[in-house]
């Protein structure tokens, strides 16, 4: 199981339907956060006046900040968190000859072009060899709820 995770309330929409597919499958899941810096090279992040290192451990804090509650809320899912600096569709295909399932969001910004896949998806859609999960608005999934003694 495989998830894109960026951080976005539709992310979160997505990351909850994974935890919860990856649950309900007794499978472990990939959370990937693929960024790239602006120039997306080392010497650009010199001249800011940081190294990869520390900008690579910032994006990792993120993701794990970002995945926290889902893995409160899901303690029996083991999760491997994955830092990528290539690009979205890229990563998630290098998984998906291993992940039973991909999971990621697709925003749609009218009733028309709601019905228009972006573009991670959609390359996704025609090269995974996996099936996959594009989730909208609308497919929230709660956490589960923690025994009274977990509180």
């Amino acid at each position: 199981m495989a998830v894109g995770v960026t951080g976005s309330p539709l992310s979160d929409i997505a990351v909850g339907r994974a935890f919860d597919q990856a649950s309900a499958r007794a499978e472990p899941l990939i959370a990937v956060h693929a960024w790239h810096p602006l120039g997306g090279d080392v010497e650009f992040a010199a001249a800011m006046g940081r190294d990869w290192a520390q900008l690579q451990d910032e994006q990792d804090q993120l993701l794990t900040g970002w995945l926290a509650d889902w893995q409160r809320g899901y303690p029996g899912v083991r999760v491997t968190r994955m830092i990528a600096t290539r690009r979205a569709t890229r990563q998630l295909l290098d998984y998906d000859r291993i992940a039973q399932l991909i999971v990621v969001g697709c925003r749609g910004r009218s009733r028309i072009s709601g019905l228009v896949l972006g573009s991670v998806p959609r390359v996704l859609l025609h090269q995974a060899r996996c099936p996959l999960l594009v989730v909208r608005t609308g497919h929230e999934v709660s956490l589960p709820a923690r025994p009274h003694g977990d509180r």
